[in-house]
């Protein structure tokens, strides 16, 4: 199964999450995708992405970041050239 985090900041929204790719479309919206806790390990990663210039932005890398641990494969899906730029995620748009 495919993981990827959707910048959704990028395109005027607010929270990261997680699509699964392959399986049935489901009447619930809650069926493809999950809204992450903001942790204290995240705010602490992000604290550390100095490469990334804006807050949130580092938020997001690190929500990226924690999942990539868990996942064999995380892709961010953003528009956002200063995360592309900075090389710490893959990243796909």
């Amino acid at each position: 199964m495919a993981q990827f985090v959707v910048d959704t900041h990028a395109s005027g929204m607010v929270s990261c999450r997680q699509f699964e790719i392959g399986r049935k479309r489901s009447s619930s919206p809650h069926r493809y995708n999950k809204l992450y806790p903001l942790t204290r390990d995240i705010v602490e990663l992000g604290m550390t992405l100095n490469d990334i210039e804006e807050m949130h932005d580092r938020l997001i890398v690190a929500t990226a970041l924690q999942l990539a641990k868990s996942a064999s494969a995380t892709t961010l899906l953003t528009r956002d050239k200063n995360i592309a730029q900075s090389g710490l995620v893959s990243v796909a748009w």
